[in-house]
């Protein structure tokens, strides 16, 4: 489940990929964003990797996608 940052749990969308790339493209899509996705977080601020993506089963990521990741 992906929710923008700034918004509630409730305005999540449920999204899939096999990686980190494929979740950001979906989320982008079902949130009807103009702008790619630079970054997903977890609900504790931690910036999501992709070998983060594939051990989780379902939770809940919020994203930023006007945000500049060094």
């Amino acid at each position: 489940m992906i929710y923008l940052n700034g918004e509630s749990k409730d305005s999540a969308v449920q999204c899939f990929g096999s990686n980190l790339n494929e979740l950001m493209e979906n989320a982008k899509l079902k949130l009807n964003l103009m702008q790619p996705i630079q970054a997903l977080f977890t609900e504790h601020g931690e910036l999501v990797k992709s070998d983060f993506v594939k051990k989780q089963k379902k939770t809940f990521f919020f994203c930023r996608s006007n945000v500049s990741i060094n």
